[in-house]
């Protein structure tokens, strides 16, 4: 019997306004991890905070936090999650916003 590869898993569809600009559908959780966590960080509800932390690791989230997408984040959004996690922020990314750490 061929080996079957897991299906992977899917964005639930919870997360849909936060990934207004994405197929939900084609999106998957752990290829898309550093997306689908950006825009949960930025603009998600406790209800998908609940998810995120559920289903990445606490390190896996800070990785974005100290190493962000370039020109997406807000100042206030970054500065939450960068006291939250307690971390030193890459420099080279809070230049892109202007802010001093």
């Amino acid at each position: 019997m061929p080996e079957t590869s897991p299906r992977p898993k899917p964005v639930p569809d919870s997360l849909r306004g936060y990934l207004w600009s994405y197929d939900l559908d084609a999106l998957e959780v752990e290829r898309d991890a550093r997306r689908i966590i950006t825009n949960v960080l930025i603009y998600g509800d406790i209800s998908a905070l609940r998810w995120l932390f559920a289903t990445y690791s606490r390190e896996t989230i800070q990785a974005m936090v100290v190493h962000p997408f370039r020109g997406e984040w807000d100042a206030k959004s970054l500065c939450f999650w960068v006291g939250y996690f307690q971390v030193e922020q890459d420099q080279k990314a809070l230049k892109t916003l202007e802010i001093q750490v």
